[in-house]
C-alpha cells in the first residue's frame, strides 16, 4: 500500500493535497468522507497542533526530508507554538535565496512534538494557505486541522522545519521538490 500511496501522491499537488489527508488519515481509498476527529483541533494563529497517532504521517514526507525516525511523543502547548510562530518569519527571512517565494503569512502549519537526544522539538509542516482554504467542501477544506498534509512535489508551497523548544532555534528547513508534470 505504501508504494501505491507514493505513486498516487506524486500527481498534481492540488489533487494530492486534498487526497493526501484522506489516505494518510487511515480512511479507505474511495471512501465518501473523511473520518471524524476524536477531539476538536487545537488552533493557533497560523495552524493546528497535531498529536499522537494522527500526527505520525507528518514525518513521512515524500519529496523533502523530515525528522527521520521521529515519533510524535509529546504535544506542544499553545504557548510553545506561539513562540515558534513569532520567530518563524525572522528565520525564513534569514534563509535568503533558499526562502519560500511567499511570505510566511500565506502559509498554514501543522505542529507536531517529538524528542531527540533528550531535547524537545516541534516539527512545523507548512503549506500554502490556498491548499488549506481553497476547497469549497468543508470536510476537505478543514481536513488539515486533524489529518497530516503530505504532498509529493509542489515546490516551496510546502516546507518543513524543526524548532528546538528550549533554545528557540530552527534547523533542518526543507521545501518539497518541484512540481514535475508526468
Amino acid at each position: 500500500m505504501r508504494a501505491a500511496r507514493r505513486a498516487f501522491l506524486a500527481g498534481p499537488p492540488r489533487v494530492a493535497a486534498s487526497l493526501a489527508a484522506l489516505l494518510w488519515s487511515g480512511a479507505v481509498a474511495g471512501a465518501a468522507s473523511l473520518p471524524t476527529p476524536s477531539a476538536p483541533p487545537v488552533r493557533t494563529e497560523r495552524g493546528a497542533i497535531l498529536s499522537g497517532e494522527q500526527a505520525r504521517p507528518v514525518f513521512a514526507q515524500c519529496s523533502r526530508s523530515a525528522p527521520r525516525g521521529a515519533q510524535p511523543d509529546w504535544t506542544p502547548a499553545a504557548e510553545e507554538v506561539a513562540r515558534l510562530e513569532a520567530r518563524l518569519p525572522g528565520f525564513i527571512d534569514g534563509l535568503g535565496t533558499e526562502a519560500p517565494s511567499r511570505p510566511v503569512s500565506q502559509y498554514r502549519c501543522q505542529y507536531v512534538g517529538f524528542s531527540r537526544d533528550g531535547r524537545r522539538y516541534v516539527y512545523a509542516n507548512c503549506f500554502a494557505h490556498d491548499y488549506a482554504d481553497g476547497d469549497p467542501r468543508p470536510e476537505y477544506r478543514d481536513a488539515w486541522l486533524h489529518a497530516p498534509v503530505v504532498v509529493c512535489d509542489g515546490g516551496d508551497a510546502f516546507f518543513g522545519v524543526e524548532y528546538d523548544v528550549a533554545s528557540g532555534a530552527f534547523a533542518n528547513y526543507a521545501a518539497n521538490g518541484p512540481y514535475r508534470p508526468r
